[in-house]
């Protein structure tokens, strides 16, 4: 889709972003609407939903994470790159606890030299997901802007075996920005 980023350039994006404490909220939950398509027409093909990993890279990592906190049924793991927790992504914690989700694995790379999402905002996600999540891992890379390099690679890499080890039919589902 066609949006404007915070300076009002043109961008293709998933959702409006107003500024770094607020997002269009439903926009983000009609883009989860089309991402939890794609998962039941995986489903409709046989695949179980605890084989997808759904994983995005900044504002996708965002749509990612409501996207599975917001499915109802178990997915099979969520990355996270370069991503955030949108502020007023209208899932209180209390709720989220609540999501069938809450136990997948979740793998949230950040880097330190990030100026689009900014520390701040991986941190405060950081947070949130810490407390929310039983199975939450959180790498910050050094000298990483917002990008990915062979370390967030390594790192997506292990983390997938661990997933396909817990099950070993499991395939990826990519969001790309």
């Amino acid at each position: 889709r066609k949006h404007v980023d915070l300076i009002g350039f043109p961008v293709n994006s998933w959702f409006n972003i107003y500024s770094q404490d607020g997002s269009n909220e439903e926009e983000l939950h009609q883009a989860s609407k089309e991402i939890h398509q794609i998962i039941y027409q995986e489903m409709k093909g046989g695949r179980d939903p605890r084989q997808i990993v759904l994983g995005g890279f900044s504002q996708g990592a965002a749509l990612a994470l409501y996207s599975v906190l917001t499915f109802p049924r178990r997915m099979g793991g969520l990355i996270l790159l370069s991503g955030w927790y949108p502020a007023n992504m209208n899932i209180n914690p209390l709720k989220a606890r609540q999501s069938c989700n809450v136990h997948v694995p979740v793998l949230h790379c950040h880097g330190l030299l990030d100026i689009k999402v900014p520390m701040k905002l991986a941190s405060q996600c950081r947070s949130i997901l810490s407390k929310l999540l039983s199975s939450y891992q959180y790498k910050e890379i050094e000298g990483l802007g917002h990008e990915v390099n062979s370390a967030v690679q390594h790192f997506a890499a292990i983390f997938m075996k661990k997933v396909a080890k817990a099950n070993t039919k499991s395939l990826p589902l990519y969001i790309k920005q």
